[in-house]
Formats: structure tokens, C-alpha cells, sequence
């Protein structure tokens, strides 16, 4: 009898999370970015709200680097530039060498250590020659983002964007993306609790493909 009630349980799971519904939203994914071979791996959504919203000349931190990284040095431009972190060996030397093949001059490319010091490190040596605060940040790297997250609100500029890559996995909201929090619930960490409290006042726009969401945060033009 209890293994009859478990399945049932786990079947009304699946129905709810891994169901027909996500394998059309999986297909749909998979297409676009077969499509769009060098957008980054971000919901198309937010990916179309930032190439109108991303300015030439504008300083962008990446946390969590890829095909992602040569689409923002060229939207930002030559008088910009993007401070790219990546902590995988093996990951760095290839995306260091399709940088070099795509001629990518506007990027400093920093390999990080493990610890979340050692991983913030590189980054905030580079934003602090470069004038200490920045117009976009990213947080999509594997590890540490609570820790980058809350580095990029000390760092953003009035009017500034901080963009969140499977956000759904560590902040609540409603979204039918498996592995989701659910909304009300408080965040992964209590970094990120407190991440939702310094953001809780600014606009945001959140994106969901039905696999993954990407959310947007604007900072207030009076952000200090």
C-alpha cells in the first residue's frame, strides 16, 4: 500500500514538473538556441529585452562565461567593455580561445579560484581600476552566485541592470519551470534573502521559458 501511494505521489510530480507540457517547452528551447548560435544561454525573452537595452560603451562584470561572452562585447562595443570570470580550468582555456578566434578585444577574461573570496577577487580588482561601479552585471556562474549577487548591488550604477540567469532556482516566484522555489517561500540562502530585501522596491522583469527563468533588475536612478 505505501509503495502504491508513493508512485501516486511521484507520478502527480512528474505530471506537474516533467510532464508533456515541459518537453514542449524543452523542444521549443532547443530550437532557438539551435537557431541562434550565438545568443547566450539566457531565455529568449530576456535576451531580446537586452540587445535593446544594453548601450555601447556601457561596463559589464560576467559571472559564468561562454558563447555569452562575445555577444556582450559586442553589444557594448569598443568603448566598452566586459570583466568576464570563469573558475573551470578546463572551460576558461576554451572559451579564452573562441574569444581569441572572434578577434574579442573590449573583454578582460579573469580565471578564479575556489572559495568565494577567491572567486569575487579578480573581479573586484578589475571593476575598481575601471571606476568602481558598473551598468550591468550577470550572474550565471556555477558556484558562489548569492555571494555575486549581492557583490554586484555594491557595485551597480544608478540605473543599472543586474541580471539573474536560472533565478528561479534560488528566489521565489510563480513559474512553472521545474526545480523552481515556490513563491513565498524565502530564498535558497540567506544571502539571497537578503538580496531579495536590498531589491525589493526596484522594477524587475522576470522571464520564464518553462525550463529555466532569467529575471532583470533595474536599479533606482537615486541607487547609492
Amino acid at each position: 500500500m505505501i509503495w502504491g501511494r508513493i508512485e501516486r505521489i511521484a507520478m502527480a510530480i512528474w505530471r506537474q514538473h516533467w510532464g508533456l507540457t515541459y518537453f514542449r517547452d524543452r523542444a521549443l528551447v532547443m530550437r532557438w538556441e539551435k537557431a541562434n548560435p550565438d545568443k547566450p544561454w539566457l531565455v529568449r525573452e530576456a535576451v531580446e529585452a537586452l540587445d535593446d537595452l544594453i548601450k555601447p560603451g556601457d561596463l559589464m562584470a560576467e559571472f559564468g562565461s561562454g558563447r555569452s561572452t562575445v555577444w556582450f562585447c559586442r553589444k557594448v562595443g569598443p568603448t566598452g567593455k566586459v570583466i568576464s570570470t570563469e573558475d573551470y580550468q578546463p572551460w576558461y582555456d576554451k572559451v579564452k580561445a573562441q574569444l581569441a578566434s572572434a578577434g574579442v578585444s573590449n573583454v578582460e577574461y579573469l580565471l578564479a579560484g575556489q572559495t568565494p573570496q577567491e572567486y569575487l577577487a579578480p573581479a573586484t580588482e578589475a571593476v575598481a581600476r575601471l571606476g568602481g561601479r558598473l551598468d550591468i552585471a550577470l550572474i550565471d556562474g556555477f558556484k558562489h552566485r548569492d555571494h555575486a549577487a549581492l557583490w554586484a548591488l555594491d557595485r551597480i550604477k544608478p540605473g543599472g541592470m543586474i541580471i539573474i540567469d536560472n533565478v528561479n532556482r534560488y528566489l521565489p516566484h510563480a513559474t512553472r519551470s521545474p526545480a523552481s522555489l515556490e513563491k513565498g517561500s524565502p530564498g535558497k540562502s540567506e544571502l539571497w534573502v537578503q538580496f531579495a530585501q536590498r531589491t525589493r522596491s526596484w522594477r524587475y522583469a522576470w522571464f520564464s521559458s518553462g525550463v529555466t527563468d532569467t529575471a532583470i533588475w533595474f536599479a533606482p536612478p537615486s541607487a547609492t
